[in-house]
């Protein structure tokens, strides 16, 4: 039933992409993960892409209309590019990471197939964001694919990848959401969700589902559990150090690779960017909120302070400032 829903609600982003010669980007606007991605097309130029931007659980049907009404399913097989509102819609995320899809379509194996649909689309790693529909109708499933396919330099050692996308990346997101759900902060979480470029429909409608999101949310991110925090906080640090000794210091030129930004320099300026909030994070779409976190809340100013002291804050803030447009 999920899937007819998205169907009649929804647009058909392989016939925009095809109609237009433009690639069509999914996405959760404010997630790291999708900054990592979209900075990576803008920098490299490669691929012409429009953007969709939508809010956690917003964003459910449009990509699930991609990944699971298209010409086959396009369920990621890993739990690279994993976003806040997957986790958010799931306790149980990590159980179905590494669950390949089912090779099954409807046309093909009847009731079977359309029932084994039904129940990945109820799988988390079904919504996960970005997506980029190609004109060609390939689809980019995970940031990875779609950042080594931008026209920068590629990033393809399997260590370095998991020293990013498994370590940096969730982590730098718990502890930015450990502030943001904060029941202190909820206002400006809801600022942050109910942004003017989500419409004024979802507006209406996270007042309805806003409580119920952001109770799980708060749950899945352990929010208010100090052993929680501090556990993630200590991997965090020990995972900044790790990249300074080994990819920072030494380097040969301005950047990781050298004289230009690779792929490398973005997922590491952008997945460590929620815990820095550099200015122009997200091309400066939220500045606004994420400065109003930083004024509001003294822990997270403090916090948000040492990790710009890093050498890997300094370097993110640096990159930023440098080349990141708004």
């Amino acid at each position: 039933m999920i899937l007819q829903l998205c169907k009649w609600t929804q647009s058909n982003f392989y016939e925009l992409a095809r109609s237009r010669g433009i690639a069509q980007l999914l996405t959760i606007s404010f997630s790291h993960y999708v900054e990592f991605s979209r900075w990576c097309l803008q920098a490299g130029g490669k691929i012409p892409f429009e953007e969709h931007g939508y809010a956690p659980v917003q964003h459910v049907l449009p990509v699930l209309n991609v990944r699971m009404n298209g010409p086959r399913p396009v369920l990621p097989s890993s739990h690279v590019g994993l976003s806040a509102a997957a986790t958010a819609t799931s306790a149980s995320t990590s159980a179905h990471a590494g669950v390949e899809s089912k090779p099954l379509l409807p046309e093909q194996h009847g009731a079977a197939a359309k029932k084994a649909l039904e129940e990945d689309a109820a799988r988390p790693r079904s919504t996960l964001v970005p997506l980029l529909v190609l004109p060609d109708g390939t689809v980019l499933e995970d940031s990875w694919q779609i950042a080594n396919a931008s026209g920068l330099t590629p990033l393809t050692d399997a260590s370095l990848v998991e020293l990013y996308d498994a370590r940096l990346g969730p982590d730098s997101r718990q502890l930015v959401y450990a502030f943001l759900l904060k029941p202190g902060n909820r206002r400006t979480f809801d600022a942050l969700v109910c942004d003017a470029r989500f419409g004024k429909l979802w507006q209406g409608l996270w007042w309805l589902v806003g409580d119920k999101v952001v109770q799980q949310m708060r749950r899945s991110f352990k929010v208010g559990d100090s052993q929680a925090y501090s556990e993630c906080r200590a991997r965090l640090t020990h995972t900044l150090e790790d990249i300074a000794a080994t990819r920072l210091r030494g380097r040969q030129g301005r950047f990781i690779g050298g004289d230009a930004p690779g792929v490398e320099d973005i997922a590491l300026c952008a997945l460590v960017a929620p815990i820095v909030l550099p200015p122009l994070y997200c091309n400066g779409a939220f500045s606004e909120q994420f400065a109003a976190l930083e004024a509001l809340d003294p822990e997270v100013a403090a916090e948000v302070d040492f990790f710009r002291r890093t050498d890997v804050g300094k370097y993110c803030l640096d990159v930023y400032s440098g080349i990141r447009m708004k």
